[in-house]
């Protein structure tokens, strides 16, 4: 157990989700010493899209001071490392006004420093907590798709979109209207570049009350992913 690394500056801005990653080539210039550093990107309820380094292996954060590097309407960043272009790539969930009628999904942007961003496109009707990530079909290699994952706020507490993605538009192939039918299986995230290629998910135990339990807001056990095809589909799998 480490004290906590980020936490609310005040009663009205507090630290969101988001994702860590490794600035393996120091894109971001926060290098210090030998080691690459890791970045979290988090939501800052008061602020926007912000980041913080760290270069003694996370036990502790310091905040950039050009936060916030995206204000918009929106939360929940999650940024992946595109190698075919050499950039940084950010899905996050993202609402187009004030009413509640508004357009509310995805929006995709790059970046070539973790700093500066550019919007390239957006996906509408998805609801928090995104995911983006590339897993073969029925473990092939040369057929991988591209999945993009999220959370629910009705029905079945996720939904999964596979298709292409070109380091720029998402192109939609299959959509599945429920994922995962755990009635508690919330907010799930994943770890990039896990040993072997897998591609492992955590959930939040959104809600989750059982007999006799002494915690909430729990995590599920790791599950690993695969995408396989059946007689309705390609369908992304947990186990």
């Amino acid at each position: 157990e480490l004290d906590e690394a980020l936490y609310q500056r005040s009663l009205s801005d507090m630290a969101f989700s988001g994702g860590g990653l490794v600035d393996h080539h120091n894109t971001s210039g926060f290098q210090q010493g030998d080691e690459p550093p890791l970045v979290a990107a988090f939501t800052s309820t008061g602020r926007g899209e912000c980041l913080a380094f760290s270069n003694d292996r996370g036990r502790t954060l310091t905040e950039w001071e050009g936060n916030p590097f995206l204000a918009h309407r929106g939360r929940d960043p999650k940024i992946i490392w595109y190698p075919e272009q050499h950039k940084w790539v950010m899905i996050v969930y993202e609402e187009l006004g004030d009413s509640p009628a508004s357009p509310r999904g995805y929006a995709l942007y790059d970046s070539p420093d973790l700093k500066h961003w550019r919007r390239l496109s957006f996906m509408p009707g998805l609801f928090e907590c995104p995911e983006l990530f590339r897993l073969p079909l029925d473990g092939r290699p040369d057929d991988p798709r591209w999945v993009v994952y999220g959370a629910r706020w009705e029905g079945p507490r996720s939904t999964c979109l596979i298709g292409s993605f070109d380091g720029e538009r998402f192109t939609v192939q299959e959509e599945n209207a429920a994922s995962h039918y755990g009635p508690h299986f919330y907010a799930a995230q994943i770890f990039n570049n896990a040993p072997d290629g897998r591609v492992i998910m955590i959930g939040w135990l959104a809600g989750a009350q059982y007999p006799g339990m002494p915690f909430s807001q729990g995590m599920t056990v790791p599950l690993e992913l695969s995408l396989r095809s059946t007689p309705g589909g390609a369908r992304l799998c947990f186990n």
